[in-house]
C-alpha cells in the first residue's frame, strides 16, 4: 500500500461509495484520515487552520483539517480526502495545488515534507476537466465504474442486489445512488417500506418498490 500513488483523485457518477475508500486504504495502512466536505464558500483558513468563531461567539484557535493530517501522530502523517473537490472555492484550489505536490509544500513560513503515510485522495461526480489543469495534472486519476463492494455490504442484505444493479447504470433517470438506498433502508425502520420510498422517490416510488421486489423473488426463485 506504500507504493499507492501519493496523490489521487477518484471521479464516478454520484454514490458509488467513492469516500469509502480512503478510510479503507488508512485502515490498510494503520494511518489516520481526515475528510473535508467542500463547497463553493470555502475559506483558506478552514483547511489551513486559523482563528474561527465558536460557539459562545468567540474566536478560538483551529487547526484546521490539512494540519491535522500532516500533525497526526506526532508528524506520521495520515489519508486526507478532500470529498466533491469540484466545489472548492479558488482559495482552496490554491491550496489544494500546493498539499498536491509530492515534493512537499510550504504551509506560511513552513515546509512541510510528505511522509510514507501522508496520502491526499479526491473524490469528484465529475471529469478531471472541472478542475484546473495545474491541479488536475497533480494527481493520478481513477475512475469507478461500480459500486464499492463495502458500500453495497453496509446495507441490508435484502436491497444489495437492487443496489449493485442500479447504483452504476449510465442512465440517470433509472441510476439509483447509494445514498438513496441508504436513505430508503433507513426511513423504513420508521416508515414502512411504501411511505419511505415515496419521500426518497416521490416520483418513481411505485416502479422501484415493484423491480426491488421483483428482483429479490427472482432471486429466491433461482436459489431454491
Amino acid at each position: 500500500l506504500l507504493m499507492l500513488p501519493r496523490a489521487v483523485c477518484m471521479e464516478s457518477v454520484p454514490g458509488l461509495g467513492k469516500t469509502f475508500v480512503c478510510p479503507e486504504v488508512a485502515a490498510a495502512m494503520d494511518s489516520g484520515y481526515v475528510r473535508h466536505i467542500n463547497h463553493p464558500g470555502g475559506m483558506g483558513d478552514e483547511l489551513k487552520g486559523g482563528y474561527m468563531p465558536d460557539e459562545s461567539g468567540a474566536f478560538s484557535p483551529n487547526p484546521g483539517p490539512i494540519t491535522v493530517c500532516t500533525d497526526y501522530n506526532g508528524g506520521e502523517g495520515a489519508c486526507f480526502l478532500a470529498d466533491e473537490i469540484d466545489k472548492s472555492s479558488d482559495e482552496c484550489l490554491a491550496i489544494y495545488q500546493g498539499f498536491a505536490d509530492r515534493n512537499g509544500f510550504s504551509f506560511g513560513s513552513e515546509f512541510i515534507a510528505w511522509t510514507d503515510k501522508t496520502r491526499f485522495w479526491a473524490a469528484t461526480n465529475y471529469s478531471r476537466d472541472i478542475l484546473p489543469e495545474a491541479l488536475a495534472d497533480r494527481f493520478t486519476w481513477v475512475k469507478i465504474e461500480t459500486p464499492n463492494p463495502n458500500a453495497i455490504l453496509a446495507l441490508p442484505t435484502d436491497l444489495q442486489a437492487a443496489a449493485q444493479q442500479t447504483a452504476a447504470l449510465a442512465d440517470s433517470s433509472r441510476r439509483i445512488s447509494m445514498r438513496e438506498w441508504y436513505a430508503f433502508a433507513d426511513y423504513r425502520e420508521s416508515m414502512g417500506e411504501h411511505d419511505a420510498a415515496a419521500v426518497v422517490w416521490p416520483e418513481r416510488a411505485t416502479d422501484i418498490i415493484r423491480d426491488w421486489k421483483l428482483g429479490n423473488s427472482k432471486a429466491a426463485a433461482e436459489n431454491s
